[in-house]
């Protein structure tokens, strides 16, 4: 009898010391809002000497000839483009590639390779969260260099909270290379 005595009151002490008198249980709800992607509406517009189609939703400014600001203002990002005609193609496509490289950070990346028309065309889409997730190539044997890349503002939330916005933008960026006329 003492001996269930005992363990009941060990048992007892046990709970209540581990019970907290202050203690919030209820959930708390962390969650980053539900971005609804744009609509798969494109519109023509000249960039330099070519032609491509961007979103009808987003916004566009040029800065000067040949280059092309696509704003997505839902997504929190804008697409810089640029589209030249270079002398030293080997020279230039090194600097691009160098550029990605370097706005990918150590990243890990996945390339979509493909051709449209006469260009080889690669977009490269970051897995991981960064400034600019979304970057895209376009070469021609021509001389013709478009590169681009997307910058998503406020970019400290996780990865998979931003890919959503990170699938649009890769699928605009292979619309747009496969436009290119």
């Amino acid at each position: 009898m003492t001996k269930h005595i005992l363990i009941i009151s060990i048992l007892l002490v046990g709970m209540s010391s581990c019970r907290q008198k202050d203690a919030d249980v209820t959930p708390r709800r962390y969650a980053y809002p539900r971005i609804e992607a744009y609509d798969s509406i494109y519109r023509r517009l000249t960039v330099g000497p070519v032609s491509i189609e961007v979103n009808a939703a987003a916004a566009t400014s040029s800065p000067k000839d040949g280059w092309l600001d696509i704003h997505y203002p839902r997504y929190g990002a804008t697409v810089y483009l640029s589209a030249t005609r270079t002398d030293d193609l080997s020279g230039a496509l090194a600097n691009r590639r160098q550029r990605i490289s370097l706005n990918l950070g150590g990243a890990k990346a996945v390339t979509h390779n493909f051709v449209s028309g006469d260009f080889d065309c690669e977009v490269v889409e970051s897995v991981d969260a960064g400034a600019t997730p979304v970057q895209m190539l376009a070469v021609s044997p021509k001389g013709l260099i478009i590169s681009g890349s997307a910058n998503i503002s406020g970019t400290t939330t996780p990865a998979d909270s931003i890919r959503p916005i990170v699938t649009a933008l890769t699928r605009d960026a292979i619309h747009l290379l496969m436009s290119v006329k």
